[in-house]
């Protein structure tokens, strides 16, 4: 079994309603528009509905790995371990934190 940690901080953005107007181009060779179109209609759905549905899956699984950090359970324990540990300061990286910042960040 494997622990997960969701890094990120911002949900990753949805069409929900909206309209789609926004064109994309894409050259494939007649196998490749072959096998998507017998694909879409094994579906029943046009080929621009079965291209948007694999591209938009395809791109939330792209950023969702790179969002989430899987361990294996034997890696996250020895982690958490030595999270729980009395760390040791040190100055440069306490030096650097405490810097003034040149770009607000937000609250």
């Amino acid at each position: 079994m494997a622990n997960t940690r969701d890094t990120a901080t911002e949900p990753v953005a949805t069409a929900g309603d909206e309209r789609r107007s926004r064109r994309l181009d894409v050259r494939v060779t007649p196998t490749e528009e072959a096998l998507i179109r017998q694909a879409a209609a094994r579906r029943r759905q046009s080929v621009t509905e079965f291209l948007v549905d694999a591209a938009l899956n395809t791109a939330e699984r792209t950023i969702d790995d790179e969002r989430r950090t899987v361990l294996m359970n034997e890696v996250f324990d020895r982690l958490v371990d030595e999270m729980e540990e009395p760390g040791q300061a040190i100055p440069a990286l306490a030096q650097l934190i405490n810097r003034p910042r040149r770009l607000k960040l937000p609250e």
